[in-house]
């Protein structure tokens, strides 16, 4: 096991001059701050990669696995955003599992009806009875479920489709690689009563990448 101490084990001083014990500690100690770094960059690397299985009730679910294993597996999601084909494209959905705000809220995305991506969207919750919420509630990066969830369905949905976008930093802060990708994007609005303006919330994927204060002739 690498230990990561600035303790330097040195020659003894009586075979080196001190200078000379003085100058291999610094060598030991460069040696493994440089082998601690080195350990630390692989372990920021690991926890930064995408899992690529869940672990649930009933077994594990990995990138590849279709929607009947997933239920088999993991029961029905607490919800699903889907939408259709597109050819090329095949139908997609991000299903999205919520176990209390102790546990990570999951989320699977499946492509053609197999699992693409396996990922977590922050910390569970508990949906509250009746949803209300303010406008200044949502924040980027939430999920379709989090804001139906907690405000109830939008007012009006627009489907804007399939598209190409750019990639860019994701609104949670995770960086996406260079190029382009397909989105199925969306609008929702929610008005706030009549002391509020109306906001809209364009989500690609199902999630919220822009947030829109509207007039109230929009």
């Amino acid at each position: 096991m690498l230990g990561c101490s600035h303790a330097a084990s040195g020659p003894s001083m009586k075979s080196l001059s001190l200078a000379r014990l003085l100058s291999s500690g610094r060598r030991q100690k460069f040696r493994t701050a440089g082998m601690c770094g080195l350990l630390l960059a692989g372990l920021l690397v690991a926890n930064e990669a995408e899992p690529s299985s869940m672990r649930c009730a009933n077994g594990i679910v990995n990138r590849g696995d279709d929607a009947e294993r997933v239920r088999s597996r993991c029961g029905e999601p607490d919800y699903i955003e889907a939408w259709p084909a597109a050819p090329p494209l095949p139908a997609g959905a991000v299903w999205f599992y919520n176990e209390g705000g102790s546990r990570l809220l999951r989320q699977l995305r499946l492509r053609g009806g197999r699992v693409i991506t396996v990922d977590t969207q922050g910390y569970g919750f508990r949906a509250p009875e009746r949803p209300d919420c303010g406008p200044d509630a949502a924040r980027l990066g939430w999920s379709a479920y989090r804001l139906i969830a907690l405000c109830g369905e939008p007012n009006a949905r627009q489907v804007v489709g399939r598209l190409l976008t750019s990639r860019r930093d994701h609104p949670t802060g995770r960086q996406l690689q260079r190029g382009q990708r397909a989105v199925y994007r969306q609008r929702w609005r929610y008005d706030f009563g009549p002391r509020h303006l109306p906001r809209e919330y364009t989500l690609d994927n199902a999630i919220v990448i822009d947030i829109r204060t509207l007039s109230r002739s929009d």
